[in-house]
């Protein structure tokens, strides 16, 4: 191969790797596909007549599988700043890239979405128990208990995005020269990841 295609083809993987890296596609797939398993797993167990000891641990594994899922897409973000704080504009691609990246971290559409969502399910949750009255057994309290208390870390890992996502913007404004809205904010981004493993280390011992 001539240096010329190498080099062509090195400048290609760099760009999607970028693409990859700055739009956090693992960790924002991961999240969706989540979210799928969490809804698919509700209605599953509303329609069921009551729910076995089985059927219990499996609700209890992909409820909590909230705390790695929520864990990996912050830590996304803390890999990402590290390695984002270099980067130039070598090309046009990685320029619009960076402004679309922009855009979802700073309105923060999945970690909002996760929490909405998972509202909208604890609600549908919450509303169904009481619907049972006194045919609820204590399995599907048990149910609504273990759903119910993963509120805790998703309330937690929204606030933990949003630090992070900080660290990012200020980074984006600099590169492109722009003016900040409201005073800046100093944020530890390893104190707050750090907060947030340990908030999820103590949902998973629940």
């Amino acid at each position: 191969m001539s240096v010329s295609f190498r080099q062509s083809l090195y400048n290609k993987i760099s760009t999607l790797s970028f693409l990859i890296q700055r739009l956090r596609l693992w960790s924002r797939a991961g999240l969706l596909l989540y979210i799928t398993f969490l809804h698919q797993l509700v209605f599953w167990v509303f329609g069921l007549p009551d729910i076995t000891t089985a059927q219990t641990i499996i609700v209890s594994a992909i409820t909590l599988l909230a705390t790695p899922i929520t864990a990996f897409y912050i830590q996304s973000g803390k890999d990402l700043y590290r390695e984002y704080v270099a980067l130039k504009y070598t090309n046009k691609w990685i320029e619009r890239i960076d402004h679309i990246g922009f855009i979802m971290d700073k309105l923060r559409l999945f970690p909002l979405g996760l929490l909405c969502y998972y509202g909208f399910l604890l609600y549908m949750t919450v509303t169904w128990g009481m619907g049972l009255e006194h045919a609820l057994t204590i399995p599907q309290a048990t149910f609504i208990s273990t759903f119910a208390s993963s509120v805790t870390l998703i309330f937690g890992f929204f606030v933990t995005s949003g630090e992070v996502n900080m660290k990012l913007e200020e980074v984006y404004v600099k590169r492109n020269e722009l003016e900040a809205s409201g005073d800046p904010i100093d944020v530890n981004i390893d104190e707050s990841v750090n907060k947030f493993n340990d908030l999820s280390k103590q949902h998973g011992k629940r």
